[in-house]
């Protein structure tokens, strides 16, 4: 099982809060505590850290805690990382039918003011 889909599980089974606190962000906060045996690998210990980041992170965003430009700078990456690491974890974003005219509109405006100039 990925590193990732263990600290998603295990969230699914402890509900706590976000232990970050951000320009962006002012939630609660909790401490959890892992013990981690002292021979594994320092690599692996940064990648548990890692996959628990995401999965808090991920969680937020489905909870609709964290807009996409704030689940991007929680992880500190760039918005297409970050819909990358979304679709890891199977999250679709989801848009009304108003939400994509407006996508539409939006670009129209942009390409006619693009042959304008």
């Amino acid at each position: 099982m990925p590193l990732w889909m263990a600290a998603e599980s295990f969230m699914t089974m402890a509900d706590f809060g976000c232990g970050y606190k951000g320009h962006l962000l002012n939630l609660s906060c909790m401490t959890v505590t892992v013990p981690i045996p002292d021979n594994l690998d320092e690599a692996l210990v940064r990648e548990l850290d890692q996959a628990a980041r995401e999965a808090v992170a991920v969680r937020l965003y489905r909870e609709g805690k964290l807009s996409h430009g704030q689940f991007a700078s929680f992880l500190g990456i760039g918005r297409g990382q970050a819909d990358e690491v979304l679709g890891r974890h199977g999250v679709v974003d989801e848009f009304t039918a108003d939400q994509i005219a407006a996508q539409v509109q939006a670009s129209r405006s942009l390409r006619q003011q693009a042959h304008k100039q």
